[in-house]
């Protein structure tokens, strides 16, 4: 059972600064740039690895990305005129925002795939099922980081009809990410009078910002401390010295109730990754419980531990941001 936060800091750590990346406000015409980052990527006339070779390019080559194809595995680019896998590219885009330029390539179902103007990306390896019900049979599997196409959403905001290469099935929403509003998907006609799934509440914008504003709370202190804890065993690696002051404390996990879900649905989506960070921070602040000598492969293990929690901190404040502009375009990020 998950209890409040319980936080006593120590002045044991050094408190750096945050540096927060605030979300750029959408351009008219977006630009879509990536940048290779195999040594060498091939060409294609096409999005698969069977299609012609239309060309080369090299490590650092920056590219004009102007569509992808049905499942996000590939992406077009203006010049050379063609399609890049695109696990030897990095971008900072959302590659939902990409329209689909290929709708046919790679297409393995009876349902023909179109670019409905909605898209979410799986945010982990999951499947699609015949119903939205987690009991219902297994339609097929969606590997994470896949780009889906989005048909229909059941009245509750839960699920989300999605089309994989010509397939058609139910996916919850929390396992996906996307920067549309849900509510201006179409609701499935099947499940509109449905009473297992009630039509979403409207929240109050203040409601939904002070659910944002009581998980920066919770996370800003635990973002500082484990800046101190990497600093610290980093000073460690590096062969400095600290007076031993044992870190007594658990970090308790962040509460999260089905009514903060009703207020906030996008909490669902942070829930593990907030389990996760708080467990590898306890995980950094283990060994310092105990004073003596810490051998190398600890402080090691624990260093690494930090810097993870602190990244997964950092990106669900990013996250938290950026929603808080999509809820009030007025308001302003830390």
């Amino acid at each position: 059972m998950r209890k409040s936060l319980a936080l006593i800091l120590t002045p044991l750590f050094v408190i750096c600064q945050l540096m927060l990346f605030a979300p750029v406000e959408a351009q008219q015409t977006p630009s879509f740039s990536v940048r290779v980052s195999a040594r060498s990527a091939n060409v294609r006339a096409a999005p698969s690895v069977d299609a012609a070779l239309v060309g080369s390019v090299f490590a650092e080559d920056a590219l004009n990305a102007i569509g992808r194809n049905m499942d996000g595995s590939w992406i077009e680019i203006e010049r050379p005129a063609g399609w890049i896998r695109r696990d030897t590219v990095v971008f900072t885009f959302d590659l939902t925002l990409l329209p689909i330029t290929d709708l046919t390539t790679g297409v393995t179902g009876n349902t023909p795939v179109t670019d409905t103007g909605f898209a979410v990306q799986v945010i982990d390896d999951t499947v699609l099922r015949a119903a939205p019900e987690r009991a219902a049979a297994e339609v097929t599997s969606i590997p994470i980081f896949t780009v889906l196409p989005v048909l229909e959403r059941t009245p509750d905001n839960q699920w989300l009809l999605v089309n994989y290469r010509g397939v058609t099935g139910w996916l919850p929403q929390f396992l996906t990410r996307y920067t549309f509003v849900l509510n201006d998907l179409p609701v499935s006609p099947a499940f509109t009078d449905d009473p297992r799934y009630p039509p979403v509440t409207v929240i109050p914008v203040e409601t939904q910002l002070a659910q944002i504003d009581r998980l920066l709370a919770y996370i800003e202190p635990l973002d500082t401390l484990a800046d101190g804890v990497a600093n610290y065993w980093n000073g460690l690696r590096r062969g400095q010295i600290f007076e031993c002051q044992p870190h007594t404390e658990t970090i308790e996990y962040y509460t999260i109730t089905p009514q903060d879900l009703i207020e906030l649905p996008e909490l669902r989506q942070q829930e593990r990754f907030l389990i996760q960070a708080v467990d590898d921070l306890n995980a950094a602040l283990a060994p310092t419980q105990s004073c003596g000598i810490v051998i190398s492969v600890d402080f090691q293990a624990a260093y690494a531990d930090a810097i993870n929690a602190r990244a997964i901190f950092r990106m669900i404040r990013r996250r938290m941001d950026a929603l808080r502009l999509r809820i009030d375009p007025t308001a302003q990020t830390g």
